[in-house]
């Protein structure tokens, strides 16, 4: 195979092609129903975006308005610092009474009650 140095009409033929191919990529695109590419997007999609997605947030509601969904997660070993908590501060808690905290489901060992290991 005898390798030689590309001429300028063979470069300027492969950047013909691939401007050719990007182009026809980028019409699919378009015709497809893809974003026109480093347009910005006006604010009304975010608000649009931000409508729907409040209402899933909020959907969920009582007599005092819509209440907002969440979880709460902690270990076993925070239930005591979250019970002192509550009795230090009112505030927090009416919070933590709120959150039902489940008195103690925790393990008493960190053996498997199966045996397995």
């Amino acid at each position: 195979m005898v390798k030689e140095r590309p001429s300028a009409g063979r470069i300027l033929g492969m950047l013909a092609f691939t401007g050719s191919c990007v182009g026809i990529l980028l019409y699919l695109w378009l015709v497809f129903g893809g974003a026109i590419p480093l347009r910005p997007e006006g604010y009304l999609f975010w608000v649009a975006w931000a409508n729907h997605i409040g209402n899933q947030i909020f959907s969920t509601q009582d007599a005092n308005g819509p209440i907002r969904r969440g979880l709460f997660i902690t270990t076993c070993q925070d239930v005591p610092v979250l019970n002192q908590v509550s009795q230090a501060n009112p505030l927090l808690g009416t919070l933590t009474d709120l959150l039902a905290i489940p008195e103690q489901n925790c393990p008493q060992t960190s053996q498997d009650p199966l045996g397995g290991g």
